[in-house]
C-alpha cells in the first residue's frame, strides 16, 4: 500500500490494479473495506473495457479473444513513475500476458492528488503503437458514509441536472438488453437507494446529461463527484451491503445483440497512433 496525504487527509492505494483501498477525511474512513460477504473490492479500475463482453470474449479482426468483465487492469500490478507527499502516479504497459486478451500496445497512467477534502483521479490512456486503439475505461469506488452496525444506511443520490427515469434492463449475463426499467425520480435529479432499487442489478445512466452527483446521506454527509469525458454513470450496491457504488464510465458494457469487431461496439473509444485520451474525476467530501 502507498499512501499520500494533505492535512488531516489521507489515501491509501494498491500498486495491484491502482486501488483505492483508503480514503480518510477527519479521521472518517470513506471507502469501503473489502468484505468479501458483500464485496472484497474496493474500487478497481475498469480498463479495456467496461461491463460484460457478449460471450466473454472481443473480436478483433478474425480473431476472438478472451476478456475479463471490466478487463483485467485490476489485477495488474502497476509501476509507480511519480510520487510526492500529496500526489501518486502508477503506470501500466502491455505485456506478453494482456496482449493474450487485447492485443494491443497501450500506455495507461493513473494519477491520485489529494488537496483537502478533496481527491482526484487522472486515468490517461496513450497509444505507442501503430494501430488504432479502441478502448473503454472506468471507476467503479464503493463508499460509505454513515456506517451503522448491523444496518444499511439510507443513502440517495442528487443529479446535477434531470435524468431520464427509464434505464436500460441488463440480462442474467450481464449484457444490455432493449427493456428498460422506471424508477421514481424526485424533479428527475432525486434518487432514494434501497434494496429494492438494486434487485435488477445496477442502475446505469448512459450519456447522463448531468456532469456530477451527489452521494447523500441521512447524515447530512455527501460525496461529490464531478467527471470530465466519462459520460455514463452506473449506481450499484448488494442487498443489505452497506455501501454505495458510484461509477463512472467512458464506454459500457455490451448489448444483447452486439456482434463484429471490437471498434464498433457502442460508445466505444478510438485512440490514433501517438494520440492520448484522458478521463478525469473529482471526489469530494462534505461533512455533515
Amino acid at each position: 500500500m502507498v499512501t499520500i496525504s494533505d492535512g488531516s487527509s489521507s489515501v491509501q492505494i494498491s500498486p495491484v490494479g491502482a486501488e483505492l483501498q483508503n480514503w480518510i477525511v477527519g479521521g472518517q474512513e470513506l471507502v469501503w473495506q473489502r468484505d468479501p460477504a458483500f464485496w472484497k473490492k474496493s474500487a478497481p479500475v475498469l480498463f479495456p473495457v467496461v461491463g460484460w463482453c457478449n460471450n466473454g470474449e472481443i473480436l478483433i479482426g478474425e480473431t476472438h479473444y478472451p476478456m475479463p468483465v471490466h478487463g483485467f487492469a485490476s489485477t495488474q500490478a502497476f509501476s509507480i513513475v511519480q510520487q510526492a507527499e500529496s500526489r501518486i502516479v502508477f503506470s501500466l504497459k502491455d505485456t506478453p500476458e494482456t496482449r493474450k486478451h487485447f492485443p494491443f500496445a497501450f500506455g495507461l497512467e493513473i494519477t491520485f492528488q489529494i488537496k483537502g477534502d478533496e481527491l482526484m483521479i487522472t486515468m490517461t490512456v496513450s497509444n505507442p503503437g501503430s494501430d488504432p486503439l479502441p478502448y473503454s475505461i472506468g471507476h467503479h469506488p464503493a463508499f460509505v458514509l454513515d456506517a451503522k452496525p448491523g444496518s444499511r444506511p439510507h443513502y440517495h443520490i442528487e443529479f446535477a441536472s434531470a435524468e431520464t427515469g427509464k434505464l436500460p434492463c441488463i440480462s442474467p449475463k450481464g449484457l444490455f438488453t432493449e427493456q428498460t426499467r422506471a424508477l421514481d425520480m424526485e424533479d428527475g435529479r432525486i434518487l432514494r437507494l434501497d434494496d429494492a432499487v438494486f434487485a435488477d442489478d445496477a442502475l446505469c445512466f448512459l450519456d447522463a446529461n448531468s456532469d456530477s452527483l451527489r452521494l447523500m446521506s441521512e447524515n447530512g454527509s455527501a460525496i461529490r463527484v464531478d467527471v470530465e469525458n466519462l459520460p455514463h454513470f452506473a449506481i450499484w450496491s448488494k442487498r443489505g451491503a452497506p455501501f454505495v457504488s458510484v461509477e463512472c464510465w467512458s464506454g459500457h458494457g455490451d448489448p444483447e445483440d452486439c456482434a463484429g469487431d471490437i471498434v464498433n461496439k457502442p460508445s466505444i473509444s478510438v485512440l490514433d497512433p501517438s494520440a492520448v485520451g484522458t478521463h478525469t474525476i473529482r471526489y469530494s467530501f462534505e461533512g455533515a
